[in-house]
């Protein structure tokens, strides 16, 4: 995600993939959010962590998706890119 074009999957993998999302209430819509932390409170401090989270359209449930380690800098031009 974000600068990570090289590694997704290639029109043929991404046929066959399988990416599902389901609230306990059954329902498979979500609103999404990103969040970051970083190295510190600088204003282009770079990105240690990214994490994914959704919140269900219809109860409004609340869910952790994903998050990753960032282990390069320069890295704030990411949150440019959300």
């Amino acid at each position: 995600m974000l600068d990570s074009e090289d590694y997704w999957p290639t029109t043929e993998e991404e046929a066959e993939a399988e990416y599902f999302v389901e609230c306990s209430c059954g329902e498979d819509q979500f609103e999404t959010a990103v969040g970051f932390t970083f190295y510190d409170d600088g204003p282009t401090s770079d990105i240690r962590w990214v994490s994914i989270a959704v919140r269900c359209t219809t109860d409004g449930l609340i869910g952790y998706c994903a998050s990753w380690k960032i282990g390069y800098g320069p890295s704030h031009h990411l949150v440019d890119s959300v």
